[in-house]
């Protein structure tokens, strides 16, 4: 009987131990960070699950614009800042979109890919300063700060003015690292951004984040 009983115990904290580990919080930033999403405006309210899955392809939209991505859908929620992470995956597995913004409408970061960085496995690789000049750099520069005012309207006044720091080249195309640093050192990270140029000097955001580089 003693033992049928250390068994049954047994079982019973095994159960408690399984349970305890699927009911651990999902958690995507750290609870007691401080991130350029607190100082900016609520862009929009969103209540639920369903909601934030419809900004996710609104976001899309303003950002990347063309028809949204087909592939398998996830969407994780970080109680503790009130935040919603959502991903498409490919056929592959590979996430080819991402977006994670708090209840108001806040971008934390946005991103979309094919292969993780396949261009930088195939690129030639440079430090910015050494193949940008001043008035190319100006133009991209440009460009870049009108998509992020659109994305987080007000965020560069909580940053020093962008500055590039890598070029990868594939053939005519650049990809171009970008960093915004925070004025305030009280906050955990400044903007991370990598663009695309086109050969006719179109600029496209490829990923965003105020919250570090990953």
């Amino acid at each position: 009987m003693k033992k049928l009983t250390a068994i049954l115990l047994a079982l019973l904290l095994l159960c408690a131990c399984a349970l305890a580990e699927e009911e651990e919080p999902y958690r995507w930033s750290d609870p007691d960070g401080k991130y350029l999403t607190d100082a900016q405006e609520p862009v929009c309210e969103i209540h639920n699950e369903q909601e934030a899955e419809a900004y996710a392809e609104e976001l899309w939209g303003k950002v990347f614009g063309g028809p949204f991505p087909e592939g398998r859908r996830e969407m994780s929620v970080d109680d503790a800042d009130n935040s919603y992470h959502f991903s498409v995956f490919n056929e592959e597995g590979w996430e080819i979109y991402t977006a994670h913004f708090l209840s108001n409408g806040a971008v934390q970061a946005i991103g979309r890919a094919g292969t993780p960085l396949e261009w930088s496995r195939i690129a030639e690789r440079f430090d910015a300063k050494d193949v940008l000049d001043e008035e190319t750099w100006a133009q991209i520069r440009t460009q870049v700060e009108a998509q992020v005012e659109a994305l987080a309207p007000g965020v560069l006044q909580l940053v020093n003015p962008l500055t590039a720091d890598t070029v990868f080249r594939v053939e005519n195309t650049q990809f171009i690292l970008v960093y915004g640093e925070q004025i305030d050192a009280d906050y955990d990270s400044g903007l991370v951004i990598t663009v695309v140029v086109d050969p006719e000097g179109t600029v496209t955001l490829l990923d965003y984040s105020c919250y570090g580089a990953g």
